[in-house]
Order: C-alpha cells, then sequence, then structure tokens
C-alpha cells in the first residue's frame, strides 16, 4: 500500500533519488494526477486478475504444487514491476531480477502446505516474498543503500545502527505470519 501511494498519489520532489519514488513512463516521471491514477488502476486490475487466476490455479493443480506456481508468477510480476521501474535508470541486474522469482517460488510451495485457499495463498505467498526479501536487504546486507537514491555509501550511519531496534517488530511480524499461517 505504501509503494502504491508514492507511485501513484504522493507528490514530492525527485531531487534526491536516482530511481525516482513517482510512477514513470519509459523513464520519464508522470505527474498528471488523472495518469498517475489510470496507471495505479490497472495495477489494482492487475491484482484482481492475479485473484481470479489464483482461482483457476487451485482448481486444477494440486497443492502444495499450486503454491509454488502462484508463488512464481507472484515473483516474476515483481521481478517484472521492480525491473520496469529501476532498469531505466540504472540497467537490468540479472540477480535481482531472478531473486524474486525464486523467494516466491519457495514462499508458494511453503504456504501451499497450509492452505489451498487462492485468496490466502496469493496475499501470504506475496507477503513471505516481500518479508524475506526485504528482511534480507534490511537486517542481514551491511551497509546496504537502496538503489534508488543517489549515494553510493550511507550518508549517515547513525540510523543504520539504530536499525536493530526494529528487529523485535520485524520478528513479531513473522510470529504473526506464522500464526496466520498456521491457523488458516
Amino acid at each position: 500500500m505504501t509503494e502504491s501511494y508514492k507511485q501513484f498519489i504522493r507528490r514530492e520532489s525527485q531531487k534526491q533519488y536516482k530511481i525516482p519514488s513517482m510512477v514513470h513512463l519509459f523513464g520519464k516521471v508522470t505527474h498528471s494526477p488523472l495518469i498517475r491514477l489510470l496507471l495505479g488502476g490497472g495495477m489494482i486490475l492487475a491484482i484482481v486478475g492475479m485473484v481470479y487466476l489464483s482461482r483457476f490455479i487451485t482448481a486444477v493443480v494440486p497443492t502444495p504444487f499450486a503454491g509454488g506456481l502462484i508463488g512464481l508468477l507472484i515473483g516474476v510480476a515483481t521481478a517484472l514491476g521492480g525491473s520496469y521501474k529501476d532498469g531505466f535508470f540504472e540497467g537490468f541486474d540479472g540477480l535481482k531480477f531472478f531473486r524474486s522469482p525464486l523467494v516466491g517460488l519457495t514462499s508458494g510451495l511453503v504456504v501451499g502446505f497450509f492452505t489451498h485457499d487462492p485468496f490466502f495463498l496469493l496475499f501470504a505467498t506475496g507477503g513471505l516474498e516481500r518479508m524475506i526479501s526485504e528482511g534480507y536487504k534490511t537486517f542481514l546486507s551491511k551497509a546496504y543503500v537502496p538503489g534508488k537514491f543517489n549515494l553510493r555509501r550511507p550518508s549517515h550511519l547513525r540510523p543504520l545502527r539504530q536499525r536493530m531496534r526494529l528487529v523485535p517488530l520485524y520478528l513479531a511480524t513473522w510470529v504473526a505470519f506464522l500464526l496466520l499461517l498456521f491457523l488458516s
């Protein structure tokens, strides 16, 4: 939701970013509120389409394989979206591109052992893929600076050290996710 808000609704200066936080069309930031809302509506339609596709997949593919297939599709969609968003500004990164489909596939296989509900399978798999990918970048990658900023190294080390205070909240998210998974 936050990323969608930044992409399609929020207006802010893009000077601090190497990769704009606002939606762009082929590398040019789109400032028209109408075009931005239409593009956001297109993303919502794509998500609705994924819900219907998940219903079809769970009807014809046995779980947990349905989960793996749904996870692979989520990962590919994430990789394509990220590649489009970042590629115009920093080039194509094969390692980053294939990470999401692989993590999505694995996440879907795991979630597929717990549920065959297409809605829960889709969103739990997508959530788990993001929890793993963002958790790795946030807590395990030393001195990670998101590529969207015009920096090579962190400009402020104190917040980098202080992010470890967020580990209990991050772990609480995992506990909540696992509880929901086991109770599904």
